[in-house]
């Protein structure tokens, strides 16, 4: 759950400051990919990865643009900040999707091994019953 909440932090991080996120904090983002790995499939980890580079042309095509006066190179960066900051903003329409399978908790719960052993001796009890 970690993760996902970072993921989302990083998102809400977007939403605040638009395009002018701080850099060091979207290459922080990294250490989310990480440990997803471990949790989610492939085609989460991928969406991240593609999500991330997103980010990170972003942040730093604002950078660029930031100080530069106006210039056909700076227009590029603007634009090439704006697209990107577009499709980085699709984050809650796909990422809560691809990540619901992992988190649903629809699997039976293990039981611990005193809840196993009470089972079993009920069990055991209860043919002891029939039989008389």
């Amino acid at each position: 759950m970690e993760v996902y909440n970072e993921a989302a932090e990083m998102f809400r991080e977007v939403v605040r400051h638009g395009v002018h996120v701080d850099v060091y904090k979207a290459g922080r983002f990294h250490d989310v990919r990480n440990r997803a790995r471990f949790l989610f499939g492939k085609e989460v980890t991928d969406w991240l990865k593609g999500w991330h580079e997103l980010l990170i042309d972003m942040t730093t095509s604002a950078a660029m643009f930031k100080d530069q006066d106006i210039s056909p190179e700076r227009e590029r960066h603007v634009a090439t900040a704006y697209e990107a900051l577009k499709k980085v903003l699709k984050f809650p329409e796909q990422f809560p999707h691809l990540c619901e399978p992992y988190m649903k908790m629809d699997q039976k719960r293990v039981r611990t091994p005193s809840e196993w052993f009470n089972d079993k001796d009920r069990q055991r009890q209860s043919y002891g019953d029939s039989a008389s």
